[in-house]
């Protein structure tokens, strides 16, 4: 059995520590590929990266760890969330679980997403290099800091790559299948109750949980010891 973990945007597969420790104890082979353009020090590859090219890479991950394993539960956060969904109905794996799951732009985000997503548009922000900064004031628990290979910077390119990956999400084929979503209360870029009225609305057999000193990066925040056996709970019930 094996764990194919699919990290978040502007990351890396450093944000899966808790689940690679939850893989050792319980027995999985585990496997957290870097996405295109993620976990490198220069963005050569995310002024020209696609939202397939995402998506492409996460499938074939699945691909390999399948070869070694006889079920294989998928684990995306954020933006990994995301994918992690779109590779679930390509590849149906064992159990689908998102932490955080990055489903719809903010709101005021909306207006800007329409306008930037367009063919005409993606194409004159990729020739143009346009750049924006990425901010978080979120503390996390200082006893436990690690190094995080995170950008506080993105081209527009790769944000509008984002965006256009939630146009490939088609929620009327999510109907039935079931799912362990996990969110923090303090998370203002994945909002618990929207995505749980959006996930149970079209029908997703959902167990959700959403934990109240967490902000988005759920994985690493105060509850994020709660949040492991959890993990490790719908793991062990085969759901």
């Amino acid at each position: 059995k094996g764990i194919l973990f699919i990290h978040g945007f502007s990351a890396s597969p450093a944000e899966a520590r808790l689940v690679a420790a939850i893989a050792g104890e319980e027995g999985y082979a585990f496997y957290a590929p870097v996405l295109t353009g993620f976990g490198v020090d220069n963005f050569d590859l995310l002024e020209s990266v696609s939202e397939r090219d995402w998506l492409r890479e996460s499938v074939a991950a699945y691909d390999v760890l399948i070869q070694f394993c006889e079920r294989v539960v998928v684990i995306g956060h954020s933006m990994g969330g995301a994918l992690a969904m779109l590779t679930a109905l390509r590849r149906d794996p064992a159990q689908l679980i998102v932490t955080a799951p990055y489903l719809i732009e903010g709101k005021k985000h909306k207006l800007l997403r329409k306008l930037l997503t367009g063919y005409l548009s993606a194409s004159f922000i990729k020739s143009c290099g346009f750049y924006i900064r990425k901010v978080s004031k979120r503390k996390y628990p200082a006893e436990e800091e690690a190094p995080r290979f995170t950008f506080d910077q993105i081209p527009l390119n790769a944000v509008v790559s984002l965006w256009r990956l939630l146009d490939l999400l088609n929620w009327s084929e999510f109907k039935g299948r079931n799912m362990l979503a996990l969110f923090g209360e303090k998370d203002n870029t994945s909002p618990a109750s929207e995505i749980i009225q959006l996930l149970t609305g079209h029908g997703v057999k959902l167990s959700s949980q959403v934990f109240p000193e967490s902000g988005h990066n759920i994985l690493e925040d105060h509850d994020r010891f709660e949040i492991k056996e959890t993990i490790r709970s719908y793991l062990r019930s085969g759901n």
